[in-house]
């Protein structure tokens, strides 16, 4: 699910017609063009469609979301109980590189807490997943905790540099990693 994105000019327009034009000229809104390489086309060309294709082939319907920020990086929304196999496949499979696990209270937003597993994946020079070894991009597993139940499956059984993250998850969310191998 792609968002639709305002340009300057249209956040511009939006500006000079909400401030009166008696306005001190430090309010008022320089008329100024953005070049066209300086807006992100829906139809730029994405770094790391592959591994997703990869991902989606191998895990099916587990991949509930799929929303690009930008032409190489991607976010995949999965289900709770196979966070731990998607990003063990990125991490290995896909050459990924662990850059950071974030938590996030959305239960504002949606009724839940979500758990952010970011990945610089850079290819695998024995892959057999179809994508080029040159291909790199950042991927981000989301998972979502429902509240009722703060709890998830731990990553760092199968990748161990998850471990520290996930410690961090609990202490400052409370929700709780199932499987820390020195629990």
């Amino acid at each position: 699910m792609m968002g639709t994105w305002m340009n300057s000019s249209d956040f511009r327009s939006i500006l000079k017609n909400s401030i009166p034009p008696n306005s001190p000229k430090f309010l008022q809104v320089p008329q100024k063009k953005v070049p066209p390489n300086m807006l992100l086309p829906e139809t730029s060309p994405r770094i790391g469609q592959k591994y997703v294709a990869a991902l989606r082939n191998r895990f099916g319907g587990t991949i509930q979301d799929e929303s690009w920020q930008a032409p190489d990086q991607v976010t995949l929304t999965v289900e709770l109980n196979s966070l731990p196999a998607v990003v063990k496949s990125l991490y290995y499979d896909f050459g990924g590189w662990l850059s950071v696990v974030a938590a996030n209270d959305e239960r504002p937003l949606n009724g839940n807490f979500a758990l952010y597993y970011v990945l610089s994946v850079e290819g695998s020079e024995h892959n057999e997943n179809g994508a080029a070894p040159s291909e790199k991009c950042y991927m981000m597993i989301r998972a979502v905790v429902p509240p009722h139940e703060p709890e998830f499956p731990a990553v760092a059984p199968h990748v161990p540099a998850a471990i520290w993250y996930e410690r961090e998850v609990r202490d400052m969310f409370g929700l709780r990693p199932i499987g820390l191998p020195d629990e």
